[in-house]
């Protein structure tokens, strides 16, 4: 099996305030590292519930490995 290469967890799912002051979503690694956003604008198709659960589901990923 090939060896994956990623930031271990736990992963977490917190609100942050990027540079531009938008507030987001964000999914965060032990010690306040931002993995990544996931935001909840006018342009996004999705809702904030869905952005929160998406959010959720991808923070599980290292567990799942």
């Amino acid at each position: 099996m090939k060896d994956f290469k990623f930031t271990p967890g736990p992963w977490t799912v917190g609100v942050h305030t990027n540079a531009a002051n938008f507030t987001t979503n964000a999914i965060v690694k032990g010690g306040g590292h931002i993995i990544v956003e996931l935001d909840q604008t006018i342009y996004s198709p999705f809702t904030s519930k869905e952005v929160e659960a998406n959010a959720q589901l991808i923070s599980q990923a290292p567990t799942m490995l």
